[in-house]
């Protein structure tokens, strides 16, 4: 048995005002809760949010930045969010709602609804129109429960990952942070090959063939946003299972970065380069990872709209203390890190599938 409600039926709005100290100050994202952009501001205008509570910002919801809060006890956010809640949680719990919020038809929905001339706002008012279809309470804990057990093994692998990267990059800054005997200063442009991706005509656009492999795709993998190409191209631009990939435009903060390819076949998009390895595939991948803070470096002084970019003169600029065999003695050990890394991040992309068709158990009728 299933029930349809209006979301105003379900939810109410937050209209609590700061009148303490010393309370946490939250800003909010597609990510979820992130720290604040300003923390020398009036917080005594400042929303008050509880434990279960939603909030977003009423001019950025087509960035699915409706965020719930499991982290705090009691918080405050910017006056320019809105706070809800859910009243009838003998009807639906929150943390249900929560997956319902994050589906790409809710984000679609509130950008309709939004109004405004210069900006358009899509308030409280407004998304307590939406209509929502869900199951009974038994069957939603349910879900939420097999979400969060996928949720929970993401994060465990990521955080492996993390400590294996973190165990490469120490033992590569041992090996070639500063010049020993034997080594010389050797341009990063020289330690590999870069070839950068290519451009595409509207034409060679498809609904299948190669997933074209942007820099969202490095970041979420093949998704319904990713775009397909039928053609001829040079072989050089397709990329497969283990390759490095080097994205070298964008947002220096978040863009710039190396990775490595875990999603099956594809063709490369221009702005990131596939590496093809002088020296062994894990010392090409931990040489830019230990380099970044200088790519961004880089980029940052090359910032226009909020992209910068990391050139061939960059690449020719930037240096590294090397020498060959202590190269390939380094690739060597350092291998059985980059191959786990690789296992797990084919794992974690398996658990994000079984996650996603957990969502799609939601069955959301809406209109």
């Amino acid at each position: 048995m299933r029930s349809k409600y209006k979301l105003g039926d379900l939810i109410t709005q937050r209209r609590e005002k700061n009148n303490e100290i010393g309370l946490p100050i939250s800003g909010v994202s597609k990510d979820g809760l992130i720290p604040p952009k300003q923390i020398d501001a009036d917080t005594s205008i400042y929303n008050i949010f509880y434990r279960k509570d939603f909030i977003f910002n009423p001019a950025r919801m087509e960035l699915n930045s409706i965020a719930f809060n499991d982290k705090y006890d009691k918080a405050i956010c910017s006056s320019l969010y809105e706070v809800f809640y859910v009243h009838r949680t003998d009807l639906i719990i929150p943390e249900y709602l929560a997956l319902i919020v994050k589906q790409n038809w809710f984000t679609r929905y509130c950008e309709f609804l939004g109004q405004g001339s210069a900006r358009e706002y899509c308030r409280f008012v407004n998304i307590s129109e939406i209509e929502i279809d869900f199951p009974n309470i038994e069957i939603q804990k349910k879900i939420v429960y097999c979400y969060n057990v996928i949720n929970k093994r993401i994060t465990i692998k990521q955080r492996i990952n993390d400590n294996l990267e973190a165990t490469g990059l120490a033992i590569f800054k041992e090996k070639f942070s500063s010049p020993n005997d034997g080594f010389d200063e050797i341009p990063l442009y020289d330690l590999a090959e870069y070839i950068n991706g290519t451009s595409f005509s509207e034409d060679e656009y498809s609904s299948d063939g190669l997933p074209i492999i942007k820099i969202a795709e490095l970041k979420d993998g093949i998704t319904s946003a990713t775009q397909y190409f039928v053609g001829n191209k040079d072989p050089k631009y397709l990329i497969h299972d283990s390759d490095v990939l080097f994205s070298w435009s964008g947002n220096p903060d978040t863009s710039i970065d190396a990775f490595i390819w875990s999603h099956g076949d594809g063709i490369l998009n221009q702005h990131t380069f596939r590496m093809v390895p002088h020296n062994g595939v894990a010392f090409t991948y931990f040489m830019l990872k230990f380099c970044k803070p200088e790519f961004v470096k880089a980029a940052m002084g090359k910032q226009t709209t909020g992209l910068g970019h990391v050139t061939v003169k960059d690449l020719k600029r930037l240096t590294l203390p090397f020498n060959e065999e202590t190269a390939v003695s380094f690739n060597q050990a350092a291998m059985p890190l980059y191959e786990q890394i690789f296992k797990n991040l084919k794992e974690i992309n398996a658990l994000i599938e079984l996650r996603n068709q957990t969502v799609q158990m939601l069955s959301i009728v809406y209109h």
